[in-house]
């Protein structure tokens, strides 16, 4: 049972009790209205209702929903519509009861974790229409829950810091719901669960189109983060029109067959024949029997040469041509459903006629190559042969070459549609040339390899390499018998023309048809066999009672107009809608980007299913369906020449506004690019930020080298660097990787523009000739400044603005920096320390007095220098007057050291921690720390936080080293810096494994953020106001947070 808890709150008068009410909050007046429409919208999606009451104070609020979460339900949304309080002093979001106050019991942040924490309770989704409820999708010890495997989700109306305005988010709710139930969501019948990002795209569509009508504030649908790849089948949203079985081969078989599959699953599907006069076809078994016909000595070859037949031509190349519709992909669908393991059995009614297929081959590869490239080629034949690349390589033509000769059976490969992929030219040339050159050691191809192509001349060499079988050299006699079987089985198939009554004229329409397509063939865009079957399957939508003697037209043009008279939208419409799904890339167009191509036109959905015959489905990631033309040669005929980007983007823009590629289908995200290529306006997409940071990276990184204006090569260049570890990352993720990217060539502005959203906004503060060793931050002429060390042994002061104020140089790599009293103090290797005074320009280089690198140095409070070396010593310096003085000499090097005035504390590689009274030079505590070696130490308001090579953060009391807390898993190995500071009121830790940083709380021990940097991070300081200072390469970052 699935049920749903529905409240609204629209006044908060006050009460006669201790507690004050909240600021006076205003009136919601539409709140009624809009969860009355909401309730209603819930029910029509098969929710039932759980009691509530009308208007409830706050402590009613949270019992209602408390009493919800723990109840017996399959499935359980609960939608709140109120003002939300956020806590000054915890940060916890609470929602307001009519008493304008909050309660315990209303802390949404109690509410999920009761149903996280509690298994009877159901999968719950809460939507939140309350201001700063994205506070609710941010929560810390979510990011532990983000692998899909959680119980409580939540869709929340406004970002964590952000207003929201006049119940939009219920009201777009209501209409997502609405057309979820009414099929203009279009999901595609085969998806019974409706993913939930599906649901958020279309709200956040909502949002957007209400926020424009009614020229409102802008706020943004925030969701609870799922890790890339791990959104599981929620039982929130069934789909309406689900059926069982339908595309039941699809799940089964590798994506790059999923356009043949769009033709078989259509012709498995009864519904492809069920209609009522004047343009539909009437009902059938759907056990539909094949109708392919013909090609018997050619199936008969191939038959044989998939099997490996001792009597088969020799040979491992074969490239089956012809022209457009002259049956090559009908051939090899043929071929492939019946040596397929997966598809022989289901497809079995579609061949079982044909007397020459091949057996099972169970290692058989097949793909369709329309609008694919090598790469996606290579991987999709990889994944059916269940090859597996070698540790660190990725899979190109060569290295599946490589595989397939260690492979203990020859495998086939069967590659369609060539001439319609991304760059036919190379998947001809780098991919299949490759494989069919592949040979064993003993001589022997390594596999087959049969091609369906047009016959172009780019494709010379592999007509050259291999056996062509050319399917417009037949006789006359023979095409003229195979259409007429072919028609014949075609009118059978219908409801209007079965039957022994009808023999005869289904005779008499099959000859005609037959007589005027060999005597008349017709031009080059089109085939017999593809005239004769639109043809036939007009003759199958009209009554034969009163139809006459239809033209058999030789041209496209021809055979659609003829067509599309008999539909009751008439041509206009149905043209104008078979010209816009034209323009469909890749699998196909959704209906949402079609109906940006013919603005205006209601009941496409309709128009679409009267013209199923010229149209194929496939289903996307999100569960809705795809629409492509069924021929390429209806593609070729019906596609304009004219620019028609800015119409299809046209569901992700508002007027004049920036695009929202957030609220973007999966479609534009995977092939606006080639629109807007095919456009010439590559540079429009390729400048803007947002694009780059939600589009399929696959498609994007093509067009990289093809950017000119300055904005887009500098993106490209970006893009570029980082793709290797954004590719297969989630959009926050990329945004990071950009961004950071960005900062580390020195494009703050494009920086900033990615930055918007994320926990820590990157800018380029300077760069090193060398790689940066060690930061700290210290004030320099009255203003903050950033002190680096290189690698080299130079010294630089800057700025927070970038201006270089001082330098300086030693003779050793610096390894640690630490400033104090208006001087530097650098450790060095070989022993080296110095003091530098950057105002005077003076380094000054006391004796040596350590041996080996010197990896810590600090300047207390009270003015004390303190240094820890390799050779296990700490040394305390006094510059002016004194000599140094060894305090301590471990078992081990001292890696680390931090100070309070009076006390410093170091760790060393012997894991332990140390205290010592830098007055009376004693030790005043030492204690186990971590296994392996400590790497940093840091100090914080009486807090001490060290880290080690064992990955871990711990947490000490300063005036004893006891333990504070649980131990953090920070890394998963060395963590290589860590520094403090004060950020929005919280005591953090910032940690770095040199691969990401992560931002810890210190009092309750929560991970905040994890930011994935591109380069490797060397040292990290903390500045004022929250700036985080990072060395990575040869550059000098500052993160602002927040």
């Amino acid at each position: 049972m699935r049920r749903a808890l529905v409240v609204a709150v629209s006044e908060f008068g006050g009460s006669d009790t201790e507690e004050p009410a909240i600021d006076d909050p205003t009136p919601l007046p539409f709140a009624p209205q809009a969860v009355d429409e909401m309730r209603s919208a819930l029910k029509a999606v098969g929710y039932s209702l759980l009691p509530t009451s009308d208007e409830p104070v706050a402590a009613s609020l949270g019992e209602s929903v408390r009493q919800a979460v723990c109840g017996p339900h399959d499935a359980l949304i609960v939608h709140v519509l109120s003002h939300g309080y956020l806590s000054g002093r915890t940060g916890s979001l609470y929602a307001l009861g009519s008493d304008g106050r909050h309660h315990p019991d209303t802390a949404v942040e109690g509410w999920l974790k009761l149903v996280e924490e509690f298994e009877r309770c159901p999968h719950t989704l809460f939507l939140l229409d309350l201001c700063y409820s994205g506070t609710a999708t941010r929560l810390p010890w979510q990011l532990r829950t983000a692998d899909g495997l959680g119980r409580a989700w939540v869709l929340a109306a406004s970002a964590e810091d952000r207003e929201a305005y006049s119940g939009r988010f219920t009201r777009a709710m209501t209409v997502v719901l609405d057309h979820l139930v009414n099929g203009r969501l279009d999901i595609d019948s085969s998806t019974e669960l409706v993913p939930l990002s599906t649901i958020v795209r279309a709200l956040r569509k909502q949002v957007m189109l209400l926020t424009a009508a009614e020229g409102g504030m802008q706020q943004r649908v925030t969701a609870t983060v799922v890790e890339l790849g791990s959104e599981p089948d929620l039982p929130f949203f069934s789909n309406p029109h689900y059926r069982e079985g339908a595309r039941s081969l699809s799940g089964q078989v590798d994506e790059a067959m999923w356009p043949w599959l769009a033709d078989i699953d259509d012709l498995l599907d009864a519904r492809h024949f069920v209609g009522r006069a004047g343009g539909r076809l009437s009902s059938v078994s759907p056990t539909l029997p094949g109708r392919f016909q013909g090609r018997g000595a050619l199936l008969r070859h191939l038959a044989d040469w998939i099997d490996g037949t001792p009597d088969a031509e020799p040979g491992n190349l074969r490239v089956v041509t012809g022209s457009p519709g002259s049956g090559k992909s009908a051939l090899l669908g043929v071929l492939v459903c019946a040596a397929h393991p997966v598809l022989s059995e289901p497809t079995s009614t579609l061949w079982h006629h044909v007397h020459h297929v091949p057996s099972v081959c169970h290692v058989l590869a097949a793909v369709h190559a329309r609008q694919r490239d090598v790469t996606e080629l290579v991987e999709s034949i990889a994944r059916q042969l269940r090859l597996s690349p070698r540790p660190g390589q990725r899979w190109s033509p060569i290295t599946l070459a490589s595989a397939m000769r260690a492979m203990s059976e020859q495998p086939v490969v069967i590659v369609d549609a060539v001439d319609e992929a991304n760059s036919p030219a190379a998947v001809a040339t780098d991919l299949l040339a490759v494989l069919a050159a592949a040979r064993r050691p003993d001589g022997v191809p390594a596999v087959r390899v049969l091609v369906g192509l047009r016959r172009q001349e780019e494709f010379a060499a592999l007509f050259a390499a291999g056996e062509v079988l050319d399917l417009d050299e037949i006789l006359v006699t023979d095409l003229h018998d195979d259409l007429v079987r072919y028609v014949l089985d075609t009118l059978r198939s219908s409801g209007v023309h079965r039957g022994a009554q009808r023999r005869r004229t289904r005779e008499a329409i099959a000859a005609r048809i037959a007589r005027h397509l060999v005597e008349n063939r017709p031009r080059a865009e089109l085939g017999e066999f593809f005239v004769a079957g639109l043809v036939a399957h007009l003759y199958a939508t009209r009554n034969p009672d009163t139809t006459t003697d239809l033209p058999v037209p030789t041209s496209l043009l021809e055979v659609l107009s003829l067509h599309l008279r008999v539909l009751e939208d008439g041509p206009a419409h149905g043209m104008a809608v078979l010209s816009a799904v034209a323009h469909a890339r890749g699998t196909g167009m959704p209906l949402s980007v079609i109906s940006g191509l013919v603005p205006g036109l209601v009941d496409i959905q309709g128009i679409l299913e009267r013209l199923r015959f010229y149209v194929r489905t496939t289903v996307d990631t999100d569960g809705t369906r795809l629409y492509r033309l069924s021929h390429q040669s209806l593609v070729e005929t019906l596609r304009g020449s004219g620019s028609q980007l800015h119409r299809i983007l046209a569901s992700i823009r508002l007027d004049t506004g920036p695009l929202r590629w957030d609220v973007a289908e999966p479609y534009l995200l995977r092939h606006a690019i080639q629109h807007a290529v095919d456009a010439d306006e590559r540079d429009m997409l390729l400048a803007d930020p947002e694009f780059l940071v939600y589009a399929d990276p696959t498609a994007v990184v093509a067009e990289l080298d093809s950017a000119v204006a300055p904005r887009a090569v500098r993106q490209a260049t970006i893009y570029h660097a980082t793709y290797a570890q954004h590719r297969d990352a989630s959009p926050e993720l990329r945004r990071q990787l950009l961004a950071i990217e960005a900062a580390l060539h020195g494009d703050n502005q494009i920086a900033g523009d990615l930055a918007r959203t994320t926990y820590w906004r990157p800018s380029r503060l300077a760069a090193h000739l060398s790689k940066v060793m060690s930061v700290d931050v210290t004030v320099f002429d009255g203003r903050a400044a950033v002190v680096s060390g290189d690698s080299d042994g130079r010294l630089r002061v800057h700025d927070f603005d970038g201006n270089m104020v001082a330098k300086a140089r030693i003779d050793a790599c610096v390894r640690a920096v630490s400033c104090g009293y208006g001087f530097v103090v650098v450790g060095g290797d070989n022993g080296v320390v110095a003091k530098w005074d950057p105002s005077a320009e003076q380094v000054y280089l006391p004796p040596q007095h350590h041996s080996g690198r010197v990896w810590a140095v600090g300047v207390a409070e009270s003015g004390h220098v303190v240094t820890g070396a390799a050779d296990g010593g700490m040394i305390r310096w006094d510059f002016a007057s004194a000599a140094p003085h060894r305090f301590a000499m471990g078992s081990g090097r001292v890696r680390a050291v931090a100070y309070e005035r009076t006390v410093a504390v170091s760790g060393g590689n012997d894991g332990r921690v140390s205290a010592w009274d830098l007055f009376d030079d004693i030790l005043i505590a030492t204690v186990p720390g971590h296994q392996g070696g400590v790497s940093a130490v840091e100090y914080l308001d009486g807090l001490v936080v060290t880290a080690g090579e064992d990955g871990m953060l711990r947490r000490w009391r300063l005036s004893d080293l006891q333990v504070v807390g649980e131990p953090l898993h920070a890394h998963s190995g060395r963590v290589v810096a860590v520094t403090t500071m004060r950020l929005w009121d919280k005591a953090v830790a910032v940690s770095t494994d040199g691969s990401d940083i992560r931002t810890w709380d210190l009092e309750s021990g929560d991970l905040l953020d994890t930011t994935v940097f591109p380069r490797p991070v060397t040292a990290l300081a903390s500045g004022p106001g929250g700036q985080l200072v990072v060395a990575s390469g040869h550059y000098i970052l500052m993160m602002a947070g927040g």
